[in-house]
């Protein structure tokens, strides 16, 4: 708020508004009421929460702000919205649509599994997985990363440029979409439960088996924006999934 005095407020997408993350939703509010008077947008986000008595502070927060939009990824997300918040609501895809052109490099395996590992996964998707059959995202060298957020910090304070600081920022997100890439495009099939895993994919243009998550987020995405893409195959099951991958790589060729 010292940092910039006038303007709109755009708070981050995702899959964070609800009871999953409390931390973030927490965040949120707090904006919400450090910044009555200022309009604040909501980038498009999937909602999910427990039971509607936890919905409670949020609701209260959005009606006591009055110039709050939120901005959602799906149909259940919008008319949870619709109904519950006093505010405009607007269906979006993910932003990450919004990304410039992806480069995919040569596949080295045949099927790369990118499964969730955190409070989203399902456990009947997981079940008996190791670390060598599955990887996350969320597995990554964080040493590279802290330094990258450290030069943009110094390098803010030196110049005195909040502009410094976004660049070194945007160093840290470019990279992280890099190993991404790097990730997904090591497999001729793919098989994932992450929602920015089939996104990518499709913008890479591999082919790949969508799982859901924990909450029906990624099913949601896909019944509202992409049930249509040809790189896209969906099961309900990681058996019904390795079994799907199988045949697309025999059509590949590959098998």
């Amino acid at each position: 708020e010292r940092q910039v005095h006038e303007g709109d407020v755009y708070l981050h997408g995702g899959g964070n508004f609800g009871t999953i993350w409390p931390a973030h939703q927490q965040h949120r509010i707090d904006v919400l009421q450090a910044f009555k008077g200022r309009r604040v947008i909501q980038l498009p986000q999937s909602i999910h929460f427990a039971d509607l008595q936890s919905n409670g502070a949020t609701s209260a927060a959005i009606e006591g702000h009055g110039q709050f939009t939120m901005m959602v990824r799906d149909k259940p997300s919008a008319h949870f919205a619709n109904t519950h918040y006093a505010c405009p609501v607007i269906e979006c895809p993910d932003l990450a649509f919004y990304l410039r052109a992806l480069d995919r490099t040569l596949p080295s395996t045949d099927i790369v599994r990118l499964l969730r590992t955190d409070l989203e996964r399902s456990s009947a998707q997981s079940a008996g997985l190791t670390a060598a059959d599955a990887v996350d995202w969320l597995r990554e060298r964080r040493m590279a990363l802290r330094v990258m957020r450290l030069r943009a910090r110094l390098a803010s304070l030196r110049t005195g440029r909040g502009s410094t600081r976004l660049a070194g920022y945007d160093r840290v997100a470019w990279h992280r979409i890099r190993r991404g890439c790097r990730l997904l495009s090591a497999g001729r099939v793919v098989i994932t439960d992450r929602l920015h895993g089939h996104i990518m994919c499709t913008l890479l243009g591999i082919p790949h088996v969508a799982l859901d998550n924990s909450y029906g987020k990624l099913g949601n995405f896909i019944a509202r924006w992409t049930a249509r893409s040809a790189d896209l195959h969906t099961a309900n099951t990681l058996a019904d999934a390795e079994r799907v991958a199988a045949q697309v790589l025999v059509r590949l060729g590959v098998r």
